[in-house]
């Protein structure tokens, strides 16, 4: 998480809150690409979660950021990391909901990604109706 996303999320949250989502980044940041362990992977599915409620833009880029740690932890042979239609339909809402002038271009982008990944035969990822109106 970059340090300017985070203090504009710190503004928005108490500070117990903010310590907590700041040291869970920063132990995932500091995880080697392709070395999340399972707790890991819990860790930034709630990341996630907690972050795309914020409805900020700096929070939606955070969510996009972890979303695409996923995608490349995959990509880097770490079996155990699946983006799923949940982190993707995260990712879209974090937009939605962020009142950024490009939220809905950047949640079209995630969609159209997510539908790809569907179409290459991706099980864990499928559009469904929160997906498509979310935004």
């Amino acid at each position: 998480m970059t340090k300017q996303n985070l203090q504009k999320i710190r503004k928005k949250e108490d500070g117990t809150q903010h310590k907590n989502l700041e040291n869970t980044t920063k132990r995932i940041d500091e995880t080697p690409m392709g070395a999340l362990s399972n707790d890991m992977y819990n860790q930034v599915h709630k990341v996630m979660d907690t972050l795309a409620k914020k409805r900020s833009t700096e929070s939606a880029l955070e969510v996009e950021r972890l979303l695409k740690r996923v995608i490349d932890e995959r990509h880097a042979g770490n079996m155990k990391a699946k983006a799923t239609t949940v982190m993707y339909t995260m990712a879209i809402d974090a937009w939605a909901k962020s009142g950024d002038p490009v939220a809905a271009q950047r949640a079209e982008q995630i969609l159209q990604l997510m539908e790809s990944e569907h179409r290459k035969g991706n099980k864990l990822v499928k559009p469904d109706g929160h997906s498509y109106t979310c935004f």
